[in-house]
């Protein structure tokens, strides 16, 4: 969907390789590369938009 790397946290040819991806609300996913393999991953969240994301529909949805 992004057709992108993302954001190189780590230096170029270091292992692990690290990649950043954020989003326009301010979330992002951090990927640990090894060898080219995805050895760990984290999600994070702004407090806002993780509050929003537990909500639920609003009073008024059908």
């Amino acid at each position: 969907m992004t057709n992108s790397l993302g954001d190189r946290l780590s230096a170029e040819n270091d292992q692990p390789e690290i990649f950043r991806w954020t989003d326009g609300g301010g979330s992002s996913v951090t990927c640990e590369f090894a060898d080219g393999r995805l050895v760990k991953w984290s999600l994070d969240r702004p407090p806002e938009a993780a509050n929003d994301a537990h909500a639920g529909p609003p009073a008024d949805a059908p």
